[in-house]
């Protein structure tokens, strides 16, 4: 388990990830647990996140072919507390991410 990662972490670690190819099944027990503990940091400090944070993991997830649902709704939970903070490029990082993965905006 990654604990002790901070929101600024696991965006980093998961866009690397999907910029090295690791796609879609590619390492699942990874991905697995990757999705696992950024739905729980989401979940229990969705403060902690800043837009740049959120697109990053949403633009990265859906870049790797990963689509969990709790955690794009979770996605959408925290971008939603900070829409005042949004830069056009998190907004359209967002935007794609939602829209590259199937799930409803």
């Amino acid at each position: 388990e990654a604990s002790g990662c901070g929101a600024w972490s696991l965006a980093n670690i998961v866009h690397a990830l999907s910029r090295l190819g690791l796609r879609g099944d590619g390492w699942p027990e990874l991905w697995e647990v990757l999705e696992m503990v950024i739905a729980r940091e989401l979940k229990v400090r969705p403060y902690d996140w800043n837009m740049q944070n959120i697109a990053t993991v949403a633009h990265a997830l859906a870049r790797a072919e990963r689509r969990p649902p709790a955690v794009f709704e979770l996605v959408a939970r925290a971008a939603s507390l900070r829409l005042g903070e949004c830069s056009p490029r998190d907004m359209a990082s967002i935007a794609w991410a939602f829209a590259r993965s199937g799930h409803p905006a």
